[in-house]
């Protein structure tokens, strides 16, 4: 018997009300036991739908091979570049899933592989446009202050009259004073982050191809770079 989108929707909320079948931290004969009791609670909330208990069990294996494949496939393409709203999954249950993503210690064998690579994924959040990418406490601090003292040094250069090139001359000064303080490269990637995402509320067609042209100049010279060591 095939299952509806409604079916399907209530199964995840059923399942994730259950943390036993999703968040686990061990595997031995117990464990499965509770397993099985939480998937049997499961199905009695489809037994009116005339769904039998392994019914129920394969189809929330299906789900979450699916969300997993999707997952995977799609953070692939946005990290080379693609454009972002053309990346997330154009799947009904891909937002209900994302629960999985979260503090697991041990999975189905079959999927062991998998669900690592997603894990190691985790710090990425599909969002409706766009990718929210963590940053720490640290970077997040010197990020406000890079802003708050670009905004001050600009304000107090237009001040003077210094015009467009008066803030290109703070914005220089400014990056230099910083490079004293900090690490350039953390300040580096900071910058470039904040730049992206600042274009990408203007235009996110013009954010897409920065991103793809940061990708492909830093290849190029790694691969100079590794053609200068070997010669």
């Amino acid at each position: 018997m095939p299952w509806s989108r409604e079916q399907r929707s209530r199964l995840i909320a059923a399942v994730k009300n259950h943390e036993i079948l999703w968040r686990t931290s061990q595997n031995n004969r117990n464990h499965q036991q509770l397993m099985r009791e939480a998937l049997e609670i499961v199905h009695q909330q489809f037994e009116g739908d005339g769904f039998t208990f392994d019914e129920v069990k394969q189809q929330w294996r299906n789900l979450k091979d699916i969300f997993y494949k999707r997952y995977e496939v799609s953070l692939k393409r946005a990290q080379s570049g693609e454009q972002p709203n053309k990346v997330k999954p154009c799947w009904a249950h891909f937002d209900e899933l994302k629960f999985l993503l979260t503090n697991q210690q041990w999975v189905d064998p079959e999927f062991k592989g998998r669900h690592r690579r997603c894990l190691a994924y985790n710090s990425i959040e599909f969002t409706d446009y766009n990718y929210e990418y963590s940053i720490d406490n640290e970077g997040n601090n010197n990020l406000l202050k890079i802003k708050e003292e670009l905004k001050n040094n600009e304000e107090e250069e237009g001040e003077e009259g210094g015009g467009e090139s008066s803030n290109n001359l703070s914005t220089t000064n400014t990056l230099y004073n910083l490079t004293t303080t900090i690490d350039r490269f953390k300040y580096f990637g900071v910058f470039v982050e904040s730049a992206v995402r600042d274009l990408h509320q203007e235009s996110p067609e013009l954010a897409r191809r920065l991103m793809q042209s940061i990708y492909s100049s830093v290849s190029a010279h790694q691969i100079e770079a590794t053609n200068k060591k070997s010669s």
